[in-house]
């Protein structure tokens, strides 16, 4: 729908939203639209055709163009998501989230979407704990409008929008994910942008093979939680599959779990051993672990998340490209908001994270 369709679209939902058409009232036929509007009848026609596919109208010669049904709740409810330009954030509950959804992500989006003249709206949804409560927030939301919902994921945190995502397309069609990699949204029915945690791997290890290291152990915290082993399972898969690659199936990584056995086993391999640890947070500790015992800091080591609060340690780390999601997120919703828009697919973007080495002094 072109903006001179919308206009119009706008000018008959209108309407209909503050009652001034009920039932069996006519509406201006496609010359009357036109020319109010300084525009085609092609345009006009476009334009009641939507409402026509709402099956709020229908028309014949006879009777011209009219209301043929009520506006119900539900469909208020449409038709003033329809209108607002306004988009609205279900923020993760995962304490991790700011890694994800950062300043510079943010503003890129929020720039992205403002030259579209959408805002962006944020909701935190920590207090609602039952499928009862969503129902009544996703109900007080849309009532006064809104364009489209961006779900934050991250953790098993939010495992609890996932059982109700149901909900979400009860009360609105125009729904995107954005989310870490953490947990796969690939099975459900929404466009989503992601990291490709299998690239993560893939890369680490060949920045680790390429200056000349073959022992490569991927190291992750004690953690038994299927989310959590879901991901570094793919992101071990991407180191062994470039390992294999570059060595002709001859060089396979070791995983190392817990600092303890982390620590153990360098001591036992000696300096010749690249160390691929799953995340910032993770390395620094190592380091420390390693620095309380007297040791030395493992001189090859490469880890993921590039968080700030870990910069005095001058990690290499690899990260998503935050600016680059935030536009491919911005398209996504663009090429997909409109109001007939019905492309018959979900997208399921993955995207490749970045090498960036902190050089230690």
């Amino acid at each position: 729908m072109n903006q001179e369709q919308f206009e119009i679209y706008r000018h008959l939902a209108g309407r209909l939203i503050d009652g001034q058409l009920s039932p069996g009232s006519h509406i201006e036929s496609e010359q009357e639209l036109a020319r109010k509007f300084s525009t085609t009848r092609m345009n006009a026609y476009r334009a009641i055709k939507q409402l026509e596919r709402r099956g709020i109208v229908s028309r014949s010669k006879r009777a011209g163009t009219r209301v043929s049904a009520p506006v119900n709740p539900n469909l208020l409810r449409q038709l003033k998501c329809e209108m607002t330009r306004r988009i609205c954030v279900i923020h993760s509950r995962n304490s991790y989230e700011y890694l994800h959804w950062t300043g510079e992500f943010r503003r890129t989006l929020q720039q992205a979407l403002a030259a579209e003249d959408f805002t962006l709206e944020d909701v935190h949804l920590d207090d609602v704990r039952d499928r009862a409560e969503l129902k009544e927030k996703l109900l007080r939301l849309t009532e006064t409008g809104i364009a489209a919902f961006i779900l934050s994921v991250r953790g098993e945190e939010d495992e609890f929008l996932i059982e109700n995502s149901d909900l979400f397309f009860q009360y609105h069609n125009k729904i995107f994910v954005y989310q870490s990699g953490a947990m796969s949204w690939m099975h459900w029915p929404f466009h989503t942008v992601t990291v490709n945690i299998f690239g993560e791997g893939s890369l680490a290890a060949k920045y680790l093979m390429e200056k000349g290291i073959r022992k490569i152990a991927y190291c992750r915290r004690e953690i038994s939680s299927k989310n959590y082993l879901d991901f570094n399972r793919e992101r071990l898969l991407g180191v062994e599959f470039t390992m294999r690659r570059l060595s002709d199936g001859r060089n396979k990584p070791e995983e190392w779990v817990g600092l303890e056995q982390i620590y153990r086993n360098c001591m036992e391999n000696g300096s010749g051993c690249g160390l691929i640890v799953s995340t910032d947070e993770l390395a620094a500790r190592i380091i420390d672990y390693f620095a309380e015992r007297g040791a030395k800091r493992p001189p090859e080591m490469i880890s993921f998340d590039n968080n700030s609060e870990y910069d005095s340690y001058r990690l290499t780390t690899i990260a998503p490209p935050h600016v680059e999601m935030a536009q491919t997120l911005g398209r996504l919703i663009f090429d997909n908001i409109d109001i007939d828009s019905e492309c018959g697919f979900v997208s399921y973007i993955k995207i490749d994270s970045k090498l960036i080495i902190n050089h230690q002094e």
